[in-house]
Formats: C-alpha cells, structure tokens, sequence
C-alpha cells in the first residue's frame, strides 16, 4: 500500500504531537518539549520543570520579548487542559514576574493572586508563601507597607507550618524589619532574634548582617549603646566576608554614627572614609550620601569649617538626588493606585461579560440589552475619572516640582547663615522660613491653637523639606524621638492615615 506525499504532509504535526514532540515556543532556537516536561511533571520534579519554564523564557525574551506573554497563556491553558498542576502554578508565577518586571503591577497582582489560589486547591502550602512574598515586594515596590506586612505575615505562617529555615528566616528578618521602623521594639525583637538564630543554624551570612544591624540599631535607639556595638562589630566581621559589599557599607555607616554619638571622633571618621569608599566603587547613593553626612558632622565639631562646608555641599549634592529618588518613588505610588483601580474597573467588565450568557438566559434579550448599556455607562463614567486623575497627576508634579526649587533655596540660606549648628539660634532659622513663608505660622497656630511652640518648630522644619532625622539633628534627640514627636503631631492635627501630614502643612502656606 502506498501513501502520498501529500497524506504524510498532512499528517506530520499529528505524528509530531503523538510522540511528544510539539514546540510551543516561537523562535529558532526556542522549543518546548511536551514529553519532557510530562515526565517531570509525573516524577514531581520541581526543581527541573521551573528551571526548563525560566530557560525557554529567557531564550524566548531574547528572540522577540513580546511573544513571551502569548506563549506562557497558551502554556497555561495546555498546563490546564493535560492535568499538570505544577506546571500551571509556575506558569503563573512567570507570567506574574513579567508583569512585575515591566512595572504593570496590577496584572502581576491578578496573576500572583490567581496563583495562591491555585496552590490552595493542591494544598501546597511552600508556593503558597513564595506567592504570596512575590505579593509582599510587589506592594513594597508601591509604597504600602501595611498591605506587603499583611501579605509577609501570611508567607511566615505558611513557612514555619512547612519547616524550611532559609525562607522563614529571610521572612522573620523582614517582618522585624517592619516592626523596628514602627519602633514596636517587642516585636521586633522577636523576628529578628529568631532570624538570627536560623541565619546561623543555615549559615546565611549576607541575612545575618543585616538581621545583627536591625538589632543593633534598636539597641541603640533605646540608649544601650554597648549591645549595639557589640551587635555591629559582629556584623562587621561577618561582612568582610562576604564578595557583596554593600552590607559591609551599611554595617560602618552604622559604626560611624554610633562612634559619633557617643562623641568618639576619632573611631567614627575611619567608619566613614571606608564606607565612602565601597560607595564609589559599587555606586551606592543612599551610602555615599550618610558617609558625607557623618564626614561633615565630624569636621563641624573638630571646628574645620572650610572641610565641613565641602562635605556639606557634596552631601546636599546627594541628598537632591535622593529626594529626587523618592519623589519618582511617590508618583509610582500614586501611578500604582491609579492603575489599581483602572484593574479593579478592567476585573468587573470582564465579570460582567463572563455572566452575559447566565443573564441572557435568564432575563432574555432585554437584560442584555440593558447591561450593555451598564457597561457603556461605567466606561464613560471610568474615562472621565481617569482623565481628571491624569489632570490632578499633572497639577500635583507641576506643585511638587515649585516647591522643591523654593525649598532648596530656602535650606542654601540656612546653611549659608549656619557654621555649626550648636552656635545657631532658633531665631535665625525661624527668621528666615518666616520671610520664605510669612503667613505659615499664623495660619497654623490660629486653626490649631493646641500647638506649643516645639510643635510649630517642628512644623516649620518639616515644612521646609528637612528630613526627620536632620530635625532630630536641630533638636538635639534621636531620630526614633523625632519620629514619636511626628506621630503625636499628626494626631494633634487631626490627620488620618490616608492623610499626608508634609501636603497638609504646605496647604496652609
């Protein structure tokens, strides 16, 4: 019997497709083994599936970047379709790093959330945590703390429940990272102490580092200054170690101001000339920036005035770019609110155009008529709003933007007027915000009459752009003082939490 040349043509991509051969990805040098992955997925090998899915991701971002999202959904529905749960589970993950990636985070967050469901359904409560901690960082990235602590203390329970020390360690350092800086010191001490223990149990010395300098500066916060140094000396010998230097950065700017406080000079300044040097080379901003500011502290008090005001420049230098830093930080904020809304608007369509069949069942062709027109009428409404949020985006940078200008000005006359911040009079600070904003005392004192004259010293410096940590300079205390001061401000103030205490003060100018 003999068969065509054309038969055998048609029937190649099926005798392909029987015996495993089907090559999902496009490209020349991309292609994805079916059978391969069938069998890993049968021997519960994880490892290899998420290292072969990152491989062909990877190749397939290099030949043409935006094929990737195609491939990894048709991926997902072949996942679905042929029973093979772990890899439905990291395809999610990898579409949701895509989108993380590229800065589209509420499609990330869709996917990560998809994600954990899918793992509850397996009970598999280790990539529930990875997803969620996936989750946890991307709100970090936005600015919400309380939403990325709410989704870390989820993943530490599901960590310790599985029993792996590395990421319940990792997990522990950060959730004492988040108590520490809401000076919840019990707390804090709990993680990090148990992170500690874990990082050396595992031997994790780049997390033990960090984790000795979180406990080393909530000792010194609260005025023992010898468990301090112990706990960075510690750290120091632990980084040193290490090819990454950036924690030996942190661990002797931490040195140097703890050297600084305590008025030993002479230990502070090799604390600081080293930790400007790894900032060179390994291009570290926030580093390089504290480095001067502790190298001009160090020449205000020895009464170098001409090398303090060098340093001073180059730290101010630093602090703009900075502030600079933080203010694209902000308006990712703010872009990432907006578009979470713009997802929650993209979700509800999409769960109205899922339900149109239910409904026309049900209702006929009258209900659908009408949702259709519901769905016209939220459109226009949606569009307005995200054409006077754009608006308001635009008015908010302009107004950030001014202010910042009037503000630099305003700190270059302070600091002209300024030698060495002991010898400086309240006075001669207060004298010259009032002539940059001369109706801001005023105005605040007569609708809050409740303000002593420290909390409107406060208010002034905090209004002019200075950090809480330079206020905590002017006043003499230390930056946890500082920041207690500013949370009883806020509540004298009548602020919210949604509130933003540094927009209020500039309204009242």
């Amino acid at each position: 019997m003999s068969i065509s040349l054309g038969k055998v043509l048609i029937l190649f991509p099926f005798l392909l497709f029987f015996f495993g051969i089907h090559p999902l990805a496009i490209g020349s040098d991309c292609r994805w083994d079916s059978a391969k992955v069938s069998q890993w997925e049968k021997a519960g090998d994880r490892a290899l599936i998420q290292s072969y899915l990152n491989e062909q991701v990877n190749c397939l971002g290099k030949v043409e970047d935006g094929s990737v999202v195609e491939f990894l959904q048709e991926l997902s529905s072949m996942a679905t379709k042929s029973g093979q749960p772990l890899l439905k589970g990291y395809v999610l993950e990898q579409l949701g790093l895509y989108y993380r990636l590229r800065k589209d985070y509420p499609a990330a967050l869709h996917c990560f959330l998809e994600e954990i469901s899918h793992w509850a359904k397996l009970d598999d409560h280790f990539e529930q945590a990875n997803a969620l901690v996936d989750i946890a960082e991307l709100y970090g990235q936005a600015g919400n703390f309380s939403k990325a602590y709410t989704y870390l203390l989820q993943a530490y329970s599901f960590y310790r429940q599985v029993g792996l020390k590395g990421p319940l360690a990792t997990t522990a350092s950060r959730l004492g990272f988040y108590h520490k800086e809401n000076a919840q010191y019990d707390s804090a001490f709990f993680y990090l102490e148990e992170a500690k223990l874990l990082q050396q149990d595992i031997r994790d010395l780049e997390g033990l580092v960090y984790t000795l300098n979180h406990l080393g500066r909530i000792y010194k916060d609260k005025g023992q200054v010898q468990e301090a140094d112990e706990h960075y000396q510690t750290a120091l010998n632990h980084a040193m170690t290490l090819k990454n230097r950036r924690p030996e950065a942190w661990t002797l700017i931490n040195l140097g101001f703890l050297a600084l406080d305590q008025s030993a000079f002479g230990e502070a300044q090799p604390y600081f000339e080293k930790a400007r040097r790894l900032a060179e080379t390994e291009s570290m901003l926030e580093i390089s920036r504290l480095s001067f500011e502790g190298l001009y502290r160090l020449a205000a008090q020895e009464k170098d005035f001409e090398r303090a005001f060098q340093f001073y420049r180059q730290y101010q230098e630093l602090s703009a770019q900075y502030r600079d830093n933080q203010l694209t930080s902000a308006l990712t904020e703010t872009e990432w609110r907006y578009q979470q809304k713009l997802l929650q608007q993209e979700l509800e369509i999409d769960r109205l155009a899922r339900s149109k069949d239910q409904l026309w069942k049900w209702l006929g062709g009258v209900a659908s008529v009408l949702l259709l027109t519901l769905l016209v009428v939220s459109w226009l409404s949606f569009r307005n709003k995200l054409q006077e949020t754009e608006r308001e985006k635009q008015d908010l940078d302009l107004a950030i933007e001014a202010y910042a200008k009037q503000n630099s000005q305003l700190q270059e006359r302070i600091l002209n007027a300024q030698q060495d911040k002991s010898s400086l009079e309240w006075s001669t600070i207060e004298q010259l915000i009032q002539e940059q904003y001369p109706s801001f005392k005023s105005k605040l004192l007569e609708k809050h009459p409740n303000l002593s004259e420290h909390d409107l010293r406060f208010c002034m410096l905090l209004m002019s752009s200075f950090s809480t940590k330079e206020i905590a300079g002017y006043f003499n205390i230390s930056p946890a003082s500082a920041n207690k001061t500013r949370y009883r401000l806020r509540r004298k103030l009548g602020l919210t939490r949604e509130e933003n205490l540094l927009r209020y003060l500039v309204d009242q100018v």
